[in-house]
């Protein structure tokens, strides 16, 4: 069994094949070059270097959000494309448990952080020391004032972890903030990837408990920006 995984959600573009939580192959890429060229050819270069047959995949599984609206929408779009074209199931994993998922039997509390704009991340917050992360709130868009706030009243002696691409923008303030309870990570472990979201959803998919393919939908978290303009335009308001 083949499950192919698509995270477009951030800046990078990540595609992994998995057979039974087995890293059968993954390419990602960071560069200035959208999405939209780099994804097809991707999938295609994984597919022929893992030798696997496009028919062979069983399910795919894409990274719903939150993150950059136009990525999740590259992505959501080129799953169900493909699922609908081999007749099979395409399963949305949200982006900030894809991020999380890196890291288990871990002590310290693991809150991936998006860069969201509007000074504010996407973010989440988990209890890693089990086999699986457990989130312990809602997905979430705030400042960084307000989620050194929400962080104050979880019990973490041990520290926090900072994955996700906003901890680039923000590794100082933290540090700064947080003290001996910031957890310093190395660069690679940032960044989502798509052998996780493919093995996510092969548990999923296993378990039966998915949508169907025209049930699927984003997980924005908050309204797209272009939306939210649009709006204003009209005289609404920015809610």
């Amino acid at each position: 069994m083949a499950v192919l995984g698509i995270d477009t959600a951030t800046a990078v573009c990540s595609v992994g094949l998995v057979d039974h939580s087995r890293v059968l192959g993954e390419y990602s890429l960071i560069n200035k070059r959208t999405h939209s060229q780099r994804l097809l050819p991707l999938i295609d270069r994984l597919l022929k270097d893992s030798r696997i047959e496009l028919k062979e995949i069983e399910a795919v599984a894409v990274s719903k959000g939150p993150g950059s609206f136009t990525g999740i929408r590259i992505g959501m779009a080129t799953a169900k494309g493909l699922a609908q074209s081999l007749g099979i199931p395409a399963i949305g994993i949200p982006t900030l448990d894809i991020i999380a998922a890196q890291f288990v039997y871990t002590t310290p509390l693991v809150c991936p952080i998006l860069d969201a704009r509007r000074h504010e991340v996407y973010t989440a917050i988990y209890n890693n020391e089990g086999p699986e992360p457990q989130r312990l709130t809602d997905y979430l868009a705030l400042s960084l004032e307000s989620l050194l706030e929400v962080l104050v009243g979880f019990n973490s002696p041990r520290g926090v972890l900072f994955p996700g691409d906003a901890l680039d923008v923000y590794a100082d303030y933290l540090k700064d903030m947080l003290r001996d309870r910031y957890l310093p990570l190395p660069h690679p472990y940032r960044y989502n990837r798509g052998s996780l979201c493919a093995c996510l959803g092969e548990t999923v998919f296993l378990n039966g408990d998915y949508p169907d393919l025209y049930t699927l939908s984003p997980l924005y978290v908050r309204r797209p920006e272009a939306e939210v303009k649009l709006a204003l335009r009209k005289g609404g308001k920015d809610s």
